[in-house]
């Protein structure tokens, strides 16, 4: 099978109020609701975000999610000392200082 076959899909999050965690990538990033579902009993939003998925979704029944962990100081770095998903990035053109201080309010 070659790379080809394959083409990015989706970032897939969980939240315990996704519908919360929709509206502030809506409010910070611009992204656009383009389903609001319910899967295997839990909310299921998709969002459109510079022209890739988000989806976001609740809580299952049955799930019992944990908090993640928190970021460690690591003096040049910054680790959450855990395996799995470090994050993803954004690309931004514009004035960050704008960007920032709207983040804060």
């Amino acid at each position: 099978m070659s790379a080809s076959a394959f083409t990015f899909d989706h970032v897939h999050l969980v939240s315990a109020d996704p519908h919360a965690a929709a509206a502030w990538y809506e409010e910070h990033f611009g992204a656009e609701i383009t389903a609001d579902t319910m899967a295997r009993g839990a909310p299921q939003i998709f969002l459109s975000l510079g022209g890739a998925v988000l989806l976001i979704r609740g809580e299952r029944p049955g799930e019992t999610p944990k908090p993640a962990p928190g970021f460690q100081d690591r003096g040049d770095f910054s680790s959450h000392n855990r395996w799995g998903v470090d994050h993803f990035g954004f690309l931004y053109e514009g004035c960050l200082l704008y960007t920032s201080d709207a983040a804060d309010e």
